[in-house]
């Protein structure tokens, strides 16, 4: 990910260096933070991918209260007809 960011920075540069005129220094700006820009497109993919590192979070955090309450109920012992929490 950090050598790409990197490598859309330089090509930036590169391009920016290169305009002669104000209308290509926009074409830049535009195909790098355009809503179908490179940039942008990278910041979409990260969303995606935090979401999945909450979802997986969330999973393990449950699975560990489970885990949790069960070694509970062993320490505690399980009493006849009680409840279960």
């Amino acid at each position: 990910m950090k050598e790409r960011l990197q490598k859309i920075k330089e090509e930036a540069i590169a391009r920016i260096k290169e305009s002669k005129n104000p209308e290509s220094l926009n074409d830049v700006r535009v195909s790098v933070l355009g809503k179908k820009g490179e940039l942008t497109a990278i910041l979409k993919s990260m969303k995606d991918v935090l979401q999945a590192i909450i979802v997986k979070n969330i999973w393990f955090s449950r699975k560990v209260c489970m885990i949790n309450q069960f070694s509970f109920k062993i320490y505690h012992g399980f009493a006849v007809g009680s409840e279960l929490y």
